[in-house]
């Protein structure tokens, strides 16, 4: 081969590498140059929208109104629904069902200068059950009516969300409003001369405010935010039931500050970071009628502070150290003479008790790298938590307190030596002991069933794990999880005893050409004893799941699919007292299908054809009817047993 090189060719090409001129535009002379009137005129910039339109509608036909919660709130009869996303250079928006009781929108606008605006509403709904009742909400009282009536059991939430971000001079800042409102009932009951259980209207609103400024300089970063939120029951204070004012009080209005300042430091091989935060909660509301307790003023202050320390010893070795500390004062005021009303239904005592607690927290851990792909990781925790009682009417010398320590240690080991496999096993144990509880006046002329603590309980737990993904092939895997845990009570004499809980977690995904076929299932076992002072229980629930599903295109514009899920849950309780009683078990089973169709109709004009079905059977033998038994009036039964259908066709349009 012949070379054929000019002059000037030869001469670049014999230059050494040290004296090899740079021509690249980040060493151009650019000390007399003019930019003002410079414009590129092959430049374009995107200004076109880009997404896609969709619009939804079909039908549903079900037999009880529970169906509501899984198809987009739509009971039987019509089911439709518009949505998509769409984006430009400046702007982008989401929106899902909208129409329906679920709909979801944000949008979002920003400018070349780094500040943009965007913002949210959510709507949602959920049907709980449908009660029979005989008490009805009319104005502020709830009266009783000659025969029962069926109510649903339901409550529809909204959420608007406004926010502004923006840097400058090197700080990014945002500032946040957001509401959020609750509209329904739910399920109370009021004891008299029976225990009634009712429907109680909600219907109030949170509004949240927010400001946060924060910067990031070499290795260090600072961050502060302040957050204000009100809370508002647009109902009454109390509600006058079945003609007796001031049966039952509503939640009452409320106001909290909460201001946080973090940071964080990176050293060469080492991180620190910091948090402090403190928050107010105030709550001014008036009282209704009480025969101990004439005024209440409520205020709670809080104080939290992290610090956490890890610095890497070398290239297997990483250590971390943390210390929290929390800290809850009620400083609430009250008026009133001391009287103790124990409620005969519940057992629980209607008096304001005001409470303090104190949790510090330590912990310490390694991470160490064994061998290229082995890993093994540990971590112990050290826990103590104080709580403090006061009562009005006595001073700091006659609180009541309790406290608990908690030793915790766990340790994984990661294997990813292998090419197709890898594994982790994992353990855990913990131990709360010293418990200590000082009942010289809260609970001292009281039953033993009121001085049941449960989280004071010395307790012993232990846990392990061990979980496994193989690689048959490249188109097949396989994954499973295997776990227990045990709770010991050694202590207790009246109360939890012991629980177990273990199961068994397994997947695959396998493709078959161009068909996916994946499937799941697992099941799970908790098992738990508990004592009395002449009685013991056993409870035994079951939780098994299922589920298996192909995606398989037909063609290039043709793609089909279906997903089958399978839930079933059970749980026995037996009692043992004077002879042994085994009450109905309870059980809920679930079977949903879904089967699909996409197709592609043209370049922008999509088609799909989605297909549910879902099938739910419950059994509670708790469920007793409205007055079954003396002395109680209940809701009725509140299981969930329908069949359901849902048939959607949905248009989209790509732009």
């Amino acid at each position: 081969m012949k070379w054929q090189l000019n002059l000037i060719t030869l001469a670049l090409v014999t230059f050494t590498s040290t004296a090899m001129a740079n021509y690249s535009m980040s060493n151009a002379n650019t000390t007399n140059a003019n930019f003002d009137k410079w414009k590129c005129k092959r430049c374009v910039v995107p200004t076109e929208v880009s997404g896609n339109i969709d619009v939804s509608i079909g039908g549903v036909e079900n037999d009880e109104d529970h169906s509501v919660n899984s198809f987009n709130s739509f009971d039987s009869g019509l089911a439709y629904g518009v949505g998509g996303q769409l984006k430009s250079s400046n702007a982008s928006m989401y929106a899902s069902n909208l129409g329906s009781e679920r709909a979801f929108i944000e949008g979002e606008m920003h400018t070349d200068s780094n500040f943009s605006v965007s913002g949210e509403y959510a709507h949602f709904q959920r049907l709980n059950a449908q009660a029979e009742s005989s008490s009805v909400l009319i104005g502020d009282e709830i009266i009783k009516t000659v025969a029962p009536l069926t109510q649903d059991l339901e409550m529809s939430r909204e959420r608007y969300n406004l926010t502004a971000k923006g840097d400058i001079y090197g700080f990014t800042g945002a500032v946040s409003a957001t509401q959020h409102t609750r509209e329904g009932n739910r399920v109370s009951s009021v004891p008299g001369f029976e225990t009634t259980n009712i429907l109680v209207p909600v219907d109030d609103r949170t509004n949240q405010y927010s400001a946060e400024l924060s910067t990031n300089h070499n290795n260090l970063f600072v961050n502060a935010k302040y957050r204000y939120s009100t809370f508002t029951n647009e109902l009454n204070n109390s509600l006058a039931i079945h003609g007796k004012p001031n049966a039952l009080a509503m939640t009452p209005d409320n106001d909290a500050h909460h201001l946080t300042f973090s940071g964080g430091y990176q050293f060469d091989k080492s991180y620190l970071s910091a948090q402090f935060s403190h928050g107010e909660y105030h709550q001014e509301s008036q009282l209704i009628d009480s025969t101990s307790l004439l005024a209440f003023d409520g205020e709670v202050y809080t104080t939290d502070a992290r610090v956490k320390f890890s610095s890497l010893l070398n290239a297997k070795t990483r250590v971390y150290f943390g210390a929290d500390y929390s800290e809850r004062n009620n400083e609430s005021s009250m008026i009133g003479e001391l009287e103790w009303n124990v409620d005969p239904v519940t057992g629980e005592l209607q008096e304001i008790v005001l409470q303090d607690q104190e949790t510090i927290r330590l912990n310490a851990g390694v991470n160490y790298r064994i061998a290229s792909g082995y890993r093994f990781s540990a971590d112990y925790e050290y826990q103590q938590k104080d709580y403090q009682y006061y009562q009005s009417g006595y001073d700091v010398d006659s609180l009541n307190s309790e406290q608990t320590e908690q030793h915790t240690l766990n340790g994984k080991l990661s294997v990813r030596a292998f090419e197709n496999l890898d594994m982790a096993l994992s353990g855990e144990i913990s131990h709360r002991d010293q418990s200590e509880l000082n009942a010289n006046l809260l609970l001292a002329n009281n039953n033993d069933i009121m001085l049941r603590r449960y989280h004071m309980a010395d307790r012993t737990r232990a846990k392990t794990d061990f979980s496994v993904n193989y690689a048959v092939s490249t188109n097949f895997t396989v994954d499973a999880d295997v776990y227990l845990a045990q709770d010991l009570y050694t202590e207790t004499e009246i109360g939890l005893t012991r629980s177990y809980d273990y199961g068994v977690n397994v997947g695959m995904n396998y493709y078959i050409g161009k068909t996916n076929v994946y499937s799941s299932a697992a099941v799970q076992w908790i098992e738990s004893d508990q004592v009395g002072t002449s009685w013991k229980s056993d409870i035994e629930d079951q939780f098994v799941y299922f589920s298996v599903g192909v995606d398989h295109p037909l063609s290039d514009t043709v793609n089909v699919g279906m997903d089958y899920q399978f839930a079933d849950a059970q749980s026995n309780t037996g009692v043992v007292e004077v002879w042994t009683v085994e009450y109905d078990p309870y059980t809920s089973t679930t079977h949903s299908l879904r089967a699909y169709m996409n197709y592609a109709m043209s370049e922008r004009v999509d088609l799909a054809l989605d297909y549910r079905f879902e099938k739910s059977d419950e059994s509670d033998w708790s469920d007793v009817g409205i007055d079954e038994i003396n002395g109680l009036v209940t809701l009725g039964s509140l299981s969930e047993n329908y069949n359901a259908h849902m048939i959607m066709l949905t248009l989209s349009y790509n732009l």
